[in-house]
């Protein structure tokens, strides 16, 4: 027995390191879902990166999911951080969130669409054209802002409502109408889909959320570590 002490308090103390790294995030797993059809922003890539440094013992796992899906998951504690647009969570109090980049609106078609390489619209011009959305299943704020938006320009729009973002990026592509979509979807750099130049509809804000009662430390770790980061680019 006395031979084996020494081993066993070694043994014995990492299992406390162990529970208390757990206890503090910096070990564990963090699940992080990120919305439909976007790349990393650029301030969420760099916070990505500096976290695995930072905290190597704490294992990530990434997935993609629908407005729905990455609410959802987050609501079951299935996922425990989303990078997902503003809009979409803001109003609801059971999400926390971070400002992470901007998100900015932009109307594409494909480069068969009558509307392809013209320049100076407006989206008023668009009342005549079909425009692309998600429906309210996936998210009621992008259809209703769509359908506000188009009224202060004086008319009711014709939408094609997609059932998620893949599908809308499809239909874009296959030229079946305008699709109002933000800069940072991978269908914005879509060879076979141009920029209606000049027309930007709607600025607002690329998101980490995650939910109040969310208990994993790690989610509090990272989404402390990306406030700190973003606090400090914002004084600069």
């Amino acid at each position: 027995m006395l031979e084996e002490l020494p081993a066993y308090e070694r043994h014995y103390n990492e299992i406390i390191k162990k529970a208390q790294m757990a206890n503090q995030g910096t070990e564990g797993l963090l699940r992080i879902g990120v919305l439909q059809g976007q790349m990393m922003t650029p301030n969420f890539q760099k916070v990505y990166d500096m976290f695995r440094k930072t905290y190597p013992n704490v294992g990530i796992q990434l997935s993609v999911d629908t407005f729905r899906g990455l609410k959802k998951r987050l609501d079951n504690q299935q996922l425990d951080i989303a990078l997902t647009v503003d809009f979409d969570v803001k109003n609801e109090s059971v999400y926390l969130y971070e400002n992470i980049d901007e998100n900015v609106g932009v109307a594409l078609v494909s480069k068969i669409h009558p509307l392809a390489g013209k320049k100076g619209l407006q989206l008023s011009d668009l009342k005549n054209e079909n425009i692309i959305v998600v429906d309210q299943m996936d998210s009621e704020a992008v259809r209703d802002m769509m359908i506000s938006d188009c009224k202060k320009a004086g008319f009711v729009p014709n939408l094609l409502l997609a059932s998620s973002l893949d599908e809308q990026m499809l239909w874009i592509d296959a030229g079946l109408g305008i699709g109002i979509i933000n800069t940072n979807s991978y269908v914005a750099v879509n060879p076979n889909v141009c920029h209606i130049e000049g027309l930007t509809v709607g600025v607002n804000n690329f998101v980490i959320a995650w939910h109040r009662d969310n208990v994993n430390p790690a989610t509090a770790l990272f989404s402390n570590f990306a406030i700190a980061y973003m606090d400090k680019k914002r004084t600069r």
